[in-house]
């Protein structure tokens, strides 16, 4: 139930955090859309005010009527810095135990920076990455390990509790080297990821306006650009238009706060659709969310 959003969370901790797009005539509004899944979550907070625990239902529908519904807590854990440093999801099974579904654990140095994130969904290890900061607490390095997914779904040993319930075979994982370069102001403007033999695998170049961004590229070991990016800033609205020739994606998304609070998809290879839409509480907490087809 919460692998999507676990595999949101390990693509988004990646290398360079591949935001890619181009204009506004890619975006369909007004379309048909069909409910896919909505969700409800409550929130609990420790004595100082920190997110603690987190409720969520998930309802699934099938043309429009919703057919199934799973439940889950979030548990966090903080530092005596007030860092979480620790966040497990546990799924809430029919006969009403509860099964570690997926699992984050970082760590921080002295000022506050991420030093290294562990994933894991179900047991396994999803992603792990290790950071490495200049004396102006720039990100500078990034030491990324992920899963091979196809490859292992293929070998039986990814979603170990279906595929290889007895985890005889060890999963295997790409290791990746990205470095990241700063203009004089600060603004991240350029990242390149390249295999542990020295191979570029993508580079990205980020522009602003001042400190807003405007436009980012992402090109492949070719040197081809394969997707673009634009944003737009309108008060506190920011919005991200990505075309990515690579994979056949168009998306939009739209921030409020530092907060996605809608996505607009396409898929011109396969034909195919998404739409989410989230809505926050005035913490900045997640509290309803509905997915479309």
């Amino acid at each position: 139930m919460k692998f999507a959003t676990f595999l949101f969370l390990s693509i988004l901790f990646s290398s360079c955090n591949e935001e890619s797009s181009q204009n506004s005539n890619f975006i369909q509004t007004n379309e048909d859309w069909r409910i896919s899944t909505s969700s409800v979550t409550r929130q609990t907070y420790n004595s100082i005010g920190l997110t603690d625990t987190s409720y969520e239902t998930v309802y699934s529908y099938k043309m429009g009527i919703p057919v199934d519904s799973v439940k889950s807590i979030i548990v966090r854990q903080y530092d005596n810095n007030n860092r979480n440093v620790n966040e497990k999801d546990l799924l809430m099974l029919p006969n009403g135990s509860k099964e570690v579904s997926s699992e984050i654990t970082k760590k921080f140095d002295e000022n506050g920076n991420e030093l290294l994130a562990i994933g894991k969904l179900d047991g396994e290890v999803e992603f792990r990455y290790l950071n490495e900061y200049n004396s102006e607490n720039q990100l500078m390095k990034r030491v990324d390990l992920s899963i091979k997914r196809d490859e292992n779904r293929k070998r039986g040993t990814i979603h170990n509790s279906i595929y290889n319930p007895d985890k005889k075979i060890p999963p295997r994982y790409d290791t990746s080297i990205s470095s990241y370069q700063y203009d004089e102001i600060g603004n991240q403007i350029g990242c390149i990821t390249s295999s542990v033999g020295g191979t570029i695998i993508t580079s990205i170049i980020t522009q602003y306006f001042g400190v807003e961004k405007v436009s980012k590229i992402r090109k492949n070991l070719k040197g081809d650009t394969v997707s673009q990016t634009i944003y737009k800033h309108v008060g506190d609205l920011v919005m991200q238009i990505t075309k990515d020739d690579e994979f056949g994606n168009v998306d939009s998304v739209w921030y409020k706060g530092g907060k996605i609070i809608k996505i607009i998809g396409h898929n011109y290879k396969r034909g195919t659709k998404h739409k989410t839409e989230t809505t926050y509480n005035d913490k900045g907490d997640q509290i309803e969310r509905f997915t479309y087809r």
